[in-house]
């Protein structure tokens, strides 16, 4: 006679829950046999159709999907997961990244310095800057010039000039003192991308309005940074300002 599991040994081996495994059965996704004690019991092959269907599961095949491809031979499973693979290596990526963010903060990093926060605000800012900004010649050229941007270059040389800007705004400098610092900035900046004076002063602003950089720029431990950075760009950028300014 053939071995037979209970629903306890089910739950041992591959650490599906209870309630999980009673699911399967409802909608036929993996419907056991039952005992004279009306008890499910579970064959080998039920096994192996349990592993085959966490192995769709974790590829995040939802249920329609498993019940068609739970129903396909060993080959054609090959086939249909090796298509599958770049998928799990960019989730194994993921993982890597977190463990990593995770060690850097335990470790002391700031959070908003570990490498999942900076992955996901650069992603983030990449799509809003797309939609408000590719119709135009500054984003054009940025997207020009990506390739050959190194962004530990970029966030470098940026961490040095905003350096600048904390020291000249904690040595209580007036924003007329900032000049130089200004120009260093926008010149700088152009070479990401060919940006007009109009478009410095609004990624300044920005500077000051979205929390994401607020959060980033409360690093400094000064919390007036983002407004000195933008009131200084704006008082020698803005068209407003510049008669007034030489």
């Amino acid at each position: 006679m053939a071995y037979t599991y209970t629903l306890k040994d089910i739950i041992e081996i591959t650490g599906v829950t209870k309630r999980t495994l009673h699911y399967y059965d409802e909608i036929g996704l993996l419907v056991p046999d039952k005992n004279d004690k009306n008890y499910r019991v579970y064959k080998q092959q039920d096994l192996e159709k349990l592993q085959k269907i966490l192995i769709l599961k974790s590829f995040d095949f939802d249920i329609a999907k498993i019940k068609q491809y739970i129903s396909y031979d060993n080959e054609q499973l090959r086939k249909l997961l090796s298509e599958q693979i770049s998928k799990l290596d960019k989730k194994i990526s993921d993982l890597q990244l977190i463990r990593r963010s995770v060690c850097e903060f335990i470790k002391g990093l700031s959070l908003i310095d570990t490498s999942i926060l900076n992955k996901t605000l650069q992603s983030q800012y990449d799509k809003e800057a797309s939609i408000k900004y590719g119709h135009t010649k500054a984003y054009q050229s940025f997207i020009r010039r990506k390739d050959s941007l190194q962004s530990q270059d970029i966030r470098h040389k940026l961490t040095t000039i905003f350096n600048k800007f904390n020291h000249m705004s904690l040595s209580h400098y007036p924003i007329q003192d900032c000049s130089d610092l200004v120009f260093e900035w926008k010149a700088f900046m152009n070479t990401i991308a060919d940006f007009d004076d109009e478009t410095l002063c609004c990624i300044a602003k920005t500077y000051e309005d979205d929390t994401r950089f607020k959060d980033y720029f409360n690093s400094y431990d000064n919390q007036n940074l983002a407004s000195y950075i933008s009131e200084a760009v704006n008082y020698f950028l803005s068209n407003v300002n510049k008669s007034d300014n030489f």
